[in-house]
């Protein structure tokens, strides 16, 4: 697969070990969590993607949900 940024085939994968922090005032109440995803790095540019697995992808839809119902006006969505 080639590179989006620099359209280089020198893009292998890693495993990896992310922590993801909620925006703003809710990351003093609801604690990051670790995902595991597969990185494909560009070793041209440094360019970097990774897709965050089903199970993960659903675990921070639930909490940003969760958030939106108890605390209204509390978030806004990060453009």
């Amino acid at each position: 697969m080639a590179c989006e940024a620099c359209g280089s085939a020198n893009d292998p994968e890693f495993s990896a070990e992310i922590n993801i922090h909620f925006p703003g005032p809710m990351s003093l109440d609801e604690p990051g969590f670790f995902v595991f995803p597969k990185l494909a790095v560009c070793l041209d540019c440094g360019f970097t993607q990774f897709t965050l697995p089903e199970r993960e992808l659903c675990m921070l839809k639930k909490v940003l949900a969760r958030r939106r119902k108890t605390h209204i006006g509390n978030y806004t969505d990060a453009a």
